[in-house]
């Protein structure tokens, strides 16, 4: 057995739902053979504004690791300013998150907006 990795979801009800993230965060990570994964929820009741679930939640007594969400760019952008260990979104696509100075911690699983933005022009313009 190896190292321990807690990864914590970050659930926000109002946010997209997590199932299936959570479902393939579960299948990729438990592959690994090297690394013993413990899986934690961090879950919001929904009642509270986006910031105040957010600092809740992060400084819950829960250890982590690593971050994971939320799935929007705009919890994302909220979050960025309070995290302090590497978390991941696998669909906030916002160019904002791009800055490293105001995100120094974010990663993301999927191009930004501006990729896809080119991805359509380039498609439109070779159909057109």
């Amino acid at each position: 057995a190896g190292p321990i990795v807690n990864l914590c979801f970050i659930y926000f009800p109002d946010a997209s739902s997590t199932d299936a993230a959570l479902h393939a965060y579960f299948s990729i990570s438990t592959r690994q053979s090297d690394v013993d994964f413990q899986f934690s929820l961090l879950a919001s009741n929904g009642n509270e504004q986006p910031i105040d679930a957010f600092r809740a939640l992060i400084t819950s007594t829960v250890d982590c690791d690593v971050y994971i969400g939320p799935r929007t760019s705009g919890y994302s952008i909220v979050l960025g300013p309070i995290v302090t260990i590497p978390w991941v979104s696998d669909t906030a696509s916002s160019l904002t998150l791009s800055d490293k100075t105001n995100f120094p911690w974010f990663s993301r699983m999927i191009p930004n907006d501006v990729v896809g933005a080119r991805g359509i022009v380039a498609f439109l313009e070779h159909y057109n």
